[in-house]
């Protein structure tokens, strides 16, 4: 399994069930990639999500149409929308894609790499 999606209706899609542009466009919580570094990245927080050909990345509406615009080479096959839902609901899901146990973070690596906004390790 390469990723996994979570939706803010509790299911999940992933990698083994499909490609990224046959998941689901709406209600978008957390999703969670395989990294060789770090073991994982965890997108969540971002209005949007799109596949730019190798993972997925998280960006507000500006950095989205940058980056579509800017997708000379037809990279990005899948756009995604997040969505606001209740804090509750959204920690719940955000702790299950914590501890996912297909996705296991490299504590080592940890230390050595810059947070950035809306991505986790």
């Amino acid at each position: 399994m390469k990723w996994k999606i979570y939706y803010g209706d509790g299911t999940t899609f992933d990698s083994n069930i499909g490609s990224p542009n046959e998941t689901p466009s709406l209600n978008v919580q957390v999703i969670l990639c395989k990294d060789n570094i770090n073991g994982r990245n965890i997108y969540h927080t971002w209005d949007w999500y799109y596949w730019n050909g190798e993972t997925w990345r998280g960006a507000d509406i500006h950095g989205l149409l940058d980056q579509l615009l800017n997708d000379k080479e037809g990279k990005i096959t899948a756009v995604k929308q997040g969505r606001t839902i209740r804090d509750d609901i959204y920690e719940n899901i955000l702790k299950k894609a914590i501890n996912d146990k297909d996705f296991k973070m490299n504590i080592e690596n940890k230390l050595s790499k810059p947070e950035r906004k809306g991505v986790d390790i």
